[in-house]
């Protein structure tokens, strides 16, 4: 590259760095979009995955749905942008969807409900540097309801701005949900505590009130619980045996009205930060309010 720029004509006679002749020491990205016409009927494909291209921009073409055949679509980690489109309702083999980490907008098409063989749908970003979030609107259609295979349902940091879809309960198979950062608000749902495959519930940074149900804490599979920075309230009822078996996979830190008759050991895997009597509900036993690590 210094041999380069001591001949002062080589600038005249390559001007553009990312031509046939490409100057050494100088990465060129060209910016690509996916274009409507590279899916057709006669298509076979069955996994589809153009993850992590920060040069892929554009909206994601309707013609996708012509590809009956194709069961994994990912498409995260780019610059995509616009609506879905729900013409991707008709893709009936589709059994993974992920178009997180992109720039989508406007609501969730109700035709995805149509995905019968849907296990995994993420429509979520994780706050990594050099991407940005999806601004999806809600609320969340009812014809989701019809996902009865979803394991996986992440739609994190999204303007939902609505209460928790009262059908969630009826999606048995879920081992994975997130609606961490939407704007979520009203009370928690009991149907909740029907999901028995529930390895993993994130509902934090959101709206949310009123109390935590005991019957959370029956949930057999339940291993990660965060529950923090909403706006709970009353007394933490779950048995201490599940506090115990989760401990730092629970959070239920930033909800300033939780407040526990627990006494937790200074060596639990989980104990309240501070404590301050309080005579709730008119009883005299008192219930320890704090913030929980």
């Amino acid at each position: 590259m210094d041999s380069l720029l001591d001949d002062p004509t080589w600038a005249e006679m390559h001007p553009l760095p990312c031509t046939d002749t490409p100057w050494p020491g100088v990465q060129c990205e060209i910016a690509v979009y996916i274009p409507s016409t590279l899916f057709g009927t006669f298509s076979i494909l069955e996994l589809l995955a153009l993850r992590s291209n920060p040069t892929l921009f554009g909206e994601i073409p309707s013609s996708l749905a012509k590809v009956p055949t194709l069961r994994v679509l990912s498409l995260s980690q780019n610059n995509l942008y616009g609506k879905i489109p729900k013409e991707i309702g008709g893709m009936v083999s589709l059994e993974q969807l992920d178009l997180s980490y992109n720039k989508l907008s406007g609501s969730i098409p109700q035709e995805i409900g149509g995905l019968k063989s849907l296990t995994i749908l993420d429509l979520s970003w994780n706050g990594l540097q050099d991407f940005s979030h999806n601004s999806l609107s809600g609320p969340v259609p009812e014809t989701l309801s019809g996902l009865k295979k979803l394991e996986y349902l992440i739609i994190e940091d999204n303007p939902i701005n609505s209460g928790l879809p009262l059908f969630i309960g009826t999606l048995k198979k879920l081992k994975v949900l997130s609606f961490s950062g939407c704007g979520l608000t009203g009370p928690l749902l009991p149907s909740l505590s029907h999901l028995d495959g529930l390895i993993a519930l994130s509902l934090d940074n959101n709206n949310l009130s009123e109390t935590i149900s005991s019957d959370l804490g029956m949930l057999p599979n339940l291993d990660h619980l965060n529950l923090s920075h909403n706006f709970l309230t009353g007394e933490v009822s779950l048995p201490e045996a599940f506090i115990n078996r989760l401990g730092k996979r629970l959070d239920l830190a930033g909800n300033v009205g939780l407040c526990t008759r627990q006494k937790f050991k200074k060596n639990s895997k989980i104990s309240p930060s501070f404590f301050t009597d309080s005579y709730m509900f008119g009883n005299k036993k008192p219930c320890y309010i704090g913030s929980f690590k």
